[in-house]
């Protein structure tokens, strides 16, 4: 059974076109998405923009996702707006960073890996 849930938000910050293509593909039929190509972009649509889920890269350009986070949880209106990031990193010290910051870490070393 398939639930959709069109009134529900996401917003995929990601810049490598394969990867959001993937994301996009996998959740289109079901929720609203939207997306940012880089951070700054990000932290903009959220001023404008109801979202309700962010699954957000770490390398991102013009402002990577530990940066789009820490501005995201400093925010009065967005400060509980959970953030999982989706990165290949897998290092302690990328998830004690991403934890510290409010955010949940799923690691995915290659997206792609989901078009199988």
């Amino acid at each position: 059974m398939t639930v959709m849930n069109k009134e529900f938000t996401i917003l995929i910050v990601e810049d490598q076109k394969e990867n959001i293509d993937v994301l996009v593909g996998t959740l289109e039929n079901r929720y609203e998405l939207m997306v940012a190509t880089n951070g700054e972009r990000a932290v903009n649509m959220l001023k404008n923009s109801h979202v309700d889920l962010i699954l957000l890269d770490i390398l991102l350009p013009k402002k990577n996702g530990y940066e789009v986070c820490a501005t995201i949880k400093e925010s009065k209106a967005h400060k509980d707006l959970p953030i999982i990031f989706l990165s290949g990193q897998d290092g302690l010290e990328d998830k004690k960073e991403v934890l510290s910051l409010g955010g949940l870490l799923t690691i995915l070393p290659n997206l792609l890996m989901l078009k199988r």
